[in-house]
């Protein structure tokens, strides 16, 4: 029996199932933002506005 030629989706599958996570971490700035930070600022400060009731 002849093995059918390769195809590119071939190739993509083999990369994927090699190392799945390898293309999130190139991709994946673990770094904090400035608007991540001042994000969570902002939630910070209306839920402690929230729980002790300063608004």
């Amino acid at each position: 029996m002849v093995e059918p030629p390769e195809t590119p989706e071939d190739d993509l599958e083999r990369e994927a199932l090699a190392d799945p996570a390898a293309h999130y971490r190139d991709a994946h700035d673990p770094q904090p933002t400035f608007w991540r930070v001042l994000v969570l600022i902002l939630v910070a400060v209306a839920a402690l506005s929230v729980v002790f009731g300063l608004r």
